[in-house]
């Protein structure tokens, strides 16, 4: 692999770390966990852009499986890529319903998990927001409500949740009011 500079290349050498200590992690826990990190590890040797990492879909699959997994260690490594996977467009937008699936499961967790998750919430939703409609809104919402609802829960957890959520229905309605505008002024256009 050719060195890479600058902001990619940062965000490449994070990415090979986490999956190197994914592999080695689901070495005796999971093997199809460690099959697919590896196949991963493979992916990232040939990419040297966001924009190449987007063309491999099976990039995701050992995050999403470790975050379904039920395994802290193998879920917080994921959590960690998917934090810096969130900040620029990278992931397909065929994988975005699993990316999500997976941040509902890693909910099943660990607090500081769970706080993770709400963390990458709005980061996430910034990037991938245009493609976030139906099923995928709802998928996303689910990742905070579902914390409001468990029986046991910490007053942080409780009170991240909330905001996180109260901040995705802002901009989602942020959003369609922007859209509205939008279809308003074509019409006008239209019109004149």
């Amino acid at each position: 692999m050719a060195a890479l500079g600058g902001e990619f290349g940062s965000f490449w050498k994070l990415l090979n770390t986490e999956l190197h200590s994914l592999s080695s992690e689901s070495k005796k826990r999971n093997t199809a966990i460690r099959n697919a990190s590896d196949k991963s590890i493979e992916i990232l040797k040939v990419v040297h852009s966001y924009e190449e990492l987007s063309r491999h879909p099976d990039f995701i699959i050992p995050f999403v499986m470790s975050c379904g997994s039920k395994n802290a260690k193998l879920t917080t490594i994921s959590m960690q890529c998917f934090q810096k996977l969130a900040t620029v467009p990278c992931i397909p937008i065929d994988k975005l319903s699993d990316v999500l699936d997976a941040f509902i499961e890693a909910n099943q967790l660990a607090m500081d998990i769970k706080l993770k998750v709400l963390q990458v919430l709005p980061i996430f939703f910034q990037v991938y927001g245009k493609y976030i409609y139906g099923e995928l809104c709802v998928k996303l919402l689910k990742c905070c409500s579902d914390l409001l609802q468990l029986p046991n829960k910490s007053s942080m957890v409780v009170g991240t949740a909330s905001a996180t959520l109260q901040q995705l229905i802002d901009e989602i309605f942020e959003r369609l009011s922007s859209e509205e505008k939008d279809r308003d002024n074509k019409i006008n256009e239209d019109n004149e």
